[in-house]
């Protein structure tokens, strides 16, 4: 399936997290919020939906801040416990809309790539230096053989008579440095091969082929912007 450019996307991403920071009525950031967290949900609900969930937990942290430092104006709730006044009300939900407008463009761009689509399109369409993109397509794919590795060491400690997970710092330093030198041989080994390839003279095909589904976000952006700048 063809999917919108990683430039235009994260973009997209940026500009509305700019303008998250930027507005203060909660009832211009409300549409912004509604539209970019329903399309994250559409994109990939699977992926993204335990933000919301960790949104829904911090916002009691920001409900109590927004009670010490901003319960000032007029009584909206008095409990006889506590009070809850216009502006800390108004700032709490105006600071929780702020961060679900960037967790929702944010969302959206993490649910419509896999981590090597982004760096290779950072690297071809925002000329992200190959060394750095390269160390980061590395690191993704060293992930799963680092953890390969760990189960065999963690084998290897039960076939000896040891306990299979360390809990000793002794231990702890035996089993990570068993994790570091053999990330570490491959590493290098990795390093020697790509030199051997001529990596060093490596230059990337640079450039950004716009299609449809890149000017919808160009377009769902710029009524983005119009809405928020003339409402």
């Amino acid at each position: 399936m063809r999917k919108p450019s990683v430039a235009v996307v994260f973009i997209y991403a940026l500009i509305l997290t700019t303008l998250a920071l930027l507005l203060k009525e909660p009832h211009r950031i409300l549409p912004l919020v509604v539209f970019n967290a329903s399309m994250s949900l559409i994109v990939g609900w699977r992926k993204v939906w335990w933000l919301y969930f960790l949104i829904l937990v911090a916002s009691i942290g920001i409900f109590t801040n927004a009670l010490f430092f901003a319960n000032t104006g007029g009584t909206v709730l008095d409990t006889g416990f506590f009070v809850v006044r216009e502006n800390a009300l108004k700032g709490f939900v105006t600071v929780t809309l702020r961060v679900m407008l960037i967790a929702g463009v944010g969302a959206f761009f993490v649910a419509l790539f896999e981590p090597l689509e982004i760096i290779k399109g950072f690297t071809r369409e925002l000329r992200m230096p190959a060394s750095i993109s390269l160390s980061l397509s590395y690191a993704l794919r060293l992930l799963p053989l680092l953890r390969k590795d760990l189960e065999e060491i963690m084998f290897s400690r039960k076939q000896r008579g040891y306990r299979k997970r360390p809990l000793t710092p002794g231990e702890l330093s035996s089993t990570l440095t068993g994790l570091l030198l053999a990330g570490f041989e491959r590493a290098l080994w990795s390093g020697v091969s790509l030199e051997l390839r001529g990596f060093r003279d490596y230059k990337p095909a640079r450039g950004i082929s716009l299609n449809l589904y890149d000017v919808l976000i160009i377009a769902a952006l710029i009524a983005q912007l119009i809405y928020a700048t003339i409402m």
